[in-house]
């Protein structure tokens, strides 16, 4: 039996790799997950996509369908929708691109700009990895959205302990 050419084998990447040459370009992955409002924006539809396969709204109709079926009585209708939902949740290799997509909101060139998102140009680094193994972009990504997640928690642990003032409604005084 021959020996398999190593150069004909996708390029093998470290998840704790700091940078990579790719399609002509260098990459920069930015471990420490500081994203803009525009980008967050796009990570939480990829996540969704990632995840669910489905955009926030579509979920949403559909909960509201199994909800409204099973006020309806009609139990077996509610099943079926809930057990779509659930093999999407369950299918996670087969919606790979979204990781792709997620990786390319930390996988960044060194003049790109870090305040916008380009969908565009999010496919044309895409392209670019094409010869990079998968392994390396799914660990990402999923750390990216353990990153993201651990920081909300810590943020809403923060403001959980910041005391607010006390709002109450109050019939404003009379002119008279």
């Amino acid at each position: 039996m021959s020996e398999i050419n190593h150069d004909l084998l996708p390029v093998r990447l470290s998840p704790t790799q700091k940078k990579f040459e790719a399609g002509g370009h260098t990459y920069y992955v930015e471990h420490e997950a500081r994203l803009s409002v525009a980008r967050d924006r796009w990570l939480e539809k990829f996540n969704l996509y990632g995840l669910l396969g489905r955009d926030a709204a579509t979920v949403l109709r559909e909960i509201r369908s199994a909800y409204d079926s099973l006020n309806s009585g009609r139990v077996v209708d509610a099943g079926v929708t809930l057990n779509n939902i659930l093999l999407g949740l369950g299918d996670l290799n087969a919606k790979a691109a979204p990781l792709y997509y997620i990786c390319t909101l930390f996988i960044n060139r060194q003049d790109e700009d870090r305040k916008a998102y380009d969908l565009e140009f999010a496919r044309q680094k895409i392209e670019d990895w094409q010869g990079i193994e998968r392994d390396f972009f799914l660990s990402l990504a999923l750390s990216y959205l353990t990153i993201t997640g651990q920081q909300l928690n810590t943020l809403m642990e923060t403001f959980s302990t910041v005391s607010l003032p006390e709002l109450t409604l109050k019939t404003p005084p009379s002119d008279s």
